[in-house]
Order: structure tokens, then sequence, then C-alpha cells
């Protein structure tokens, strides 16, 4: 896709330039200097715990989550990849005021759970603390991953979370 398009679906770059070729910190740094090097290998599925640092822009969350599942999908030769997504847990900083752009995060991961083929999503928003963005309760997130990786990837039948 050309940087045209990439700025017109999802705005100006923020962040400063690239500081070297090798560099993680690049745009895309990460994905070829991290990600792109295991994609030879074959992997079973994808479990996704992001999307805090999108709360400035969340409108474009949807289309960048769809993007991202694309690719790697691409990339790791596999049209089928599951992918557990993690709804992000309940949560509000402590000193600035909810503007509803989690709602919007949560409403698009939702979206795209619905919308992409083989995409789960572990509901976690009853997990979460007040100014703690990581819940204490890791057994209750874990439990709900597991779930939904279990119908994913393994075909066993969709159970009832408590």
């Amino acid at each position: 896709m050309p940087w045209d398009e990439v700025i017109r679906r999802c705005g100006e770059n923020q962040w400063p330039g690239p500081m070297g070729v090798k560099s993680p910190y690049r745009p895309s740094g990460m994905y070829h200097t991290m990600l792109r090097r295991i994609t030879p290998y074959t992997i079973r599925g994808v479990f996704y715990y992001q999307g805090e640092n999108d709360d400035h822009r969340p409108e474009t969350y949807a289309t960048l989550l769809q993007m991202m599942i694309a690719r790697l999908r691409q990339d790791f030769e596999n049209d089928s990849l599951p992918f557990v997504l993690v709804q992000l847990p309940m949560f509000a900083y402590l000193d600035a005021p909810e503007n509803g752009a989690w709602s919007k995060l949560h409403e698009a991961q939702l979206r795209v759970s619905r919308t992409v083929q083989h995409v789960g999503l572990a509901v976690i928003l009853n997990c979460g603390e007040l100014g703690n963005i990581h819940p204490t309760d890791k057994r209750k997130v874990g439990h709900r991953v597991a779930l939904q990786a279990e119908c994913l990837a393994y075909g066993l039948p969709p159970q009832e979370v408590c």
C-alpha cells in the first residue's frame, strides 16, 4: 500500500522518522526486526492483547487491526490463522476524564471479531481495576482466552464463561 494511502486512512504520523534501517523504533521496525524473522515457521494461532495506545484515535483502530490480521495471515501463509483478540479491560486514568475512546476501542474489537473470519474475542471488561491497566486476576483472563483458542484453533464447541 502506498504511503499516501496509509496517511489518508490513518492520519499524519505523529512520531519521529526512522533512526536507521535496523532500529526497532522506526515505522514498522518491530515488525521487521522481530516478527518477520519468525514468519518462515508455522504457528497455531495468535493472541492479541493490545489497543490502549490507540485511545487518541480510536476511529482507525478497526481498520488497522484488520490490516494487521491480513498481513500476518499472508506472512504465515495461512488464510485461516486463528486470532484471539483480548478486549481491553475496564480501566480509567485517574487524572483524565473519560472521553469515550475506550468504548470506541471495545466496539472496534467486537466489530472485527464479528466481521473477520477465524477471529474470536475474549471479553474481559469485568476484570480490570481503576487506575491499573493490567488486571490483577490473570486466571480469569487466561481462562477466557483459552476458551476462544479451544473453539478457533482446535474446533471444540463453545463453552459458557462464568
